[in-house]
């Protein structure tokens, strides 16, 4: 049986285009963040959250997608958030079960996003103005003030923030930001407290210099998140 030969030149033309691909595969999906928080309601350990947060495609075809698992306080989450390169949320899905159980999903659409939630009491649909600075910031999802950050670095102006599953929004301003020690694990880190102000509520934030989450507060939740250094 004739079998084609493969010379020196074609076999290197051929790994050369192997390892390009590979290469344009690999710059095609960048981890910006992934890792852990240990959640903390009233004091007590109430759960933990994992999550990753993943660059996909380049270019006009960019797009940052988070997922995480949550289980908190006899409940289970499942959030799934797209957005653009500048940090615009254009879908979110999440699912609930546990002692609650719904499914929701969120769409920009035009000036607005539509959100619609399915549960046992029905379904039910509602509408929010869309805003350059929009985060959904679900309550106890630590992983989604990422967003929430890269708006504080971007300048000054309120964040508004979509809490879809209790159909929610409301405008937080950035009333400190200081920098502060912050110890992870073994690590004394150099953290950056935001304290975000709005809703009828008081956010903390703690961030590295790399933009990472590492804690979260909301006092009047007597809602705490601890990221835990990475393989613990």
């Amino acid at each position: 049986m004739f079998r084609p030969r493969t010379t020196p030149i074609a076999a290197l033309v051929a790994l050369v285009a192997t390892t390009a691909f590979a290469g344009a595969l690999s710059a095609q999906n960048v981890t910006l963040d992934e890792g852990r928080f240990a959640l903390f309601l009233d004091g007590r350990d109430a759960g933990s959250e994992s999550f990753s947060i993943h660059r996909v495609g380049m270019g006009d075809d960019a797009r940052i997608l988070a997922t995480a698992t949550v289980s908190v306080d006899g409940m289970e989450m499942r959030p799934t958030l797209e957005a653009r390169p500048d940090f615009t949320v254009t879908s979110y899905q999440n699912e609930l079960t546990g002692r609650r159980t719904a499914e929701l999903s969120v769409v920009l659409n035009g000036s607005r996003y539509v959100s619609r939630m399915s549960s046992p009491d029905g379904e039910v649909q509602r509408e929010y103005r869309a805003s350059a600075r929009t985060a959904v910031l679900e309550e106890f999802v630590s992983h989604q003030y990422y967003f929430a950050a890269r708006f504080v670095d971007g300048g000054a102006g309120p964040i508004v923030a979509l809490t879809p599953a209790d159909g929610g929004q409301a405008r937080l301003e950035v009333v400190s930001s200081e920098s502060e020690p912050f110890r992870l694990g073994d690590q004394q880190l150099q953290a950056r407290h935001v304290r975000l102000q709005g809703g009828g509520s008081v956010r903390d934030l703690w961030i590295d210099d790399q933009g990472r989450v590492l804690r979260v507060e909301i006092p009047g939740r007597s809602f705490r998140a601890e990221r835990l250094p990475d393989g613990a």
